[in-house]
């Protein structure tokens, strides 16, 4: 049975015989009309909790824009947070578990002139993927987590996180259609881990434009062909 251990109990707990802190809510904060020097205030009890738990306090005085500035800059935090990394320090519910859906781009690995590109998806050392004139305008670019690439001829068979996405010209990508200016999307990546221990082939019908699939982790296996 949990011990509690502060008048926070509704928000974290102990259970022994482990010493970690188990939380239920991603955060909460209190703003009070506080008063004091703000070089002060990172050492404020109510203001290290912050960062041990997620649990603290604000002095926010109206008027006052420095308190105000110094508010705003931790909201401006939260909203660049990545939110599974958020999720992940959380145990709702005491012990059930959150499922987050990461959602996954399949994406077909064309022709290029650049060194090395096709190899580099299939030894698993790929940092850069890029489409062709044309992506999909269903496909909705926020939160995009991994890619998966479907490499022709083989299949599909690594993840990779999606650490940036930004965009390219063909030139700078050196494709071997025109080499121009024109604007590509550009992925770049990060090798996360092995789905399957041998290439496995994917439905192309079913991908927009017979080059992409926007799915989940749980959805993958609707869209892998059985051998």
């Amino acid at each position: 049975m949990p011990v509690r251990t502060t008048h926070a109990d509704a928000i974290y707990y102990r259970e022994y015989p482990s010493s970690a802190l188990k939380r239920e809510v991603i955060g909460g904060y209190i703003l009070f009309p506080g008063m004091g020097e703000l070089s002060a205030l990172p050492n404020a009890h109510f203001q290290r909790t912050i960062g041990e738990v997620g649990i603290g306090a604000f002095p926010l005085r109206p008027g006052d824009e420095e308190q105000r500035r110094l508010f705003g800059d931790f909201i401006d935090r939260l909203l660049g947070m990545d939110a599974r990394m958020s999720v992940a320090q959380v145990v709702p519910q005491k012990g059930t578990i959150v499922h987050t859906p990461h959602r996954v781009l399949i994406g077909l690995v064309g022709a290029s002139n650049r060194p090395n590109y096709a190899e580099s998806f299939e030894n698993g050392t790929a940092s850069l993927y890029y489409t062709g004139r044309h992506f999909p305008t269903t496909i909705a670019l926020h939160n995009l987590h991994y890619f998966v690439p479907y490499i022709r001829g083989k299949g599909a068979r690594d993840a990779y996180e999606i650490t940036h996405i930004r965009t390219i010209t063909s030139r700078e990508a050196r494709l071997p259609d025109d080499g121009g200016d024109d604007l590509r999307l550009a992925f770049s990546l990060r090798f996360s881990h092995r789905l399957f221990a041998d290439y496995v082939k994917v439905n192309t019908n079913r991908m927009v434009g017979h080059t992409f699939i926007d799915t989940t982790f749980d959805g993958l296996n609707q869209f892998v062909l059985q051998p």
